[in-house]
């Protein structure tokens, strides 16, 4: 009997498919759980948020402090969606589908380039702040910074090696022995 007749012919999953399709699925489902949570500690705040009269400095740290929340029933939705949309992709590449090695692999794009201009904008503000008070720079702001160079570090690091491994010649050989597998399967079921 030809190989590729056999029902338990299979293509090995390298590794590193399984590690990266396991950690956006860990990824995803924190996302999910923590959008969920401040989507309800927002409703919790908004329910208990007393009414301050005309008092306008304590209305703005309110709302200051509501935005920090977030929780707006449009952000759940949002991350709702792109959490089902990278689960679905960490489950494609764990069963070496093209589909989820290519969502993978825009979601790290994303991801990677985001941390590469968000996290500078987010320094430029917190400095910007910073010297705008009377106080300049005081260790609260420079451990900011410094977290937040970290938080960079850590992104390209973290995101470049998934885009390695993701491009690389082991899982794109894997998916595409995977991908041509199930077409001769597809191919032979079809017969």
């Amino acid at each position: 009997m030809p190989v590729f007749l056999e029902p338990t012919a299979t293509v090995a999953r390298p590794t590193s498919a399984t590690v990266i399709g396991w950690l956006w699925i860990v990824i995803s489902v924190a996302t999910l759980f923590s959008s969920l949570e401040d989507f309800f500690t927002a409703r919790k705040f908004a329910a208990a948020r007393p009414d301050l009269g005309n008092d306008a400095a304590s209305e703005a740290t309110l709302d200051a402090f509501a935005s920090l929340i977030g929780g707006t029933p449009a952000e759940l939705l949002a991350l709702t969606l792109i959490s089902a949309v990278a689960i679905a992709g960490g489950v494609g590449l764990l069963k070496l589908r093209s589909s989820g090695r290519h969502t993978l692999i825009g979601f790290s794009w994303l991801l990677l380039v985001g941390s590469l201009i968000g996290v500078p904008y987010y320094l430029w503000i917190v400095v910007g702040t910073a010297n705008e008070a009377a106080d300049g720079l005081d260790a609260v702001v420079i451990v900011m910074c410094i977290m937040g160079l970290l938080q960079l570090f850590f992104n390209v690091f973290i995101f470049g090696l998934m885009l390695r491994s993701l491009h690389g010649p082991r899982i794109r050989e894997a998916v595409a022995a995977n991908e041509t597998l199930r077409a001769t399967r597809a191919g032979v079921a079809g017969s």
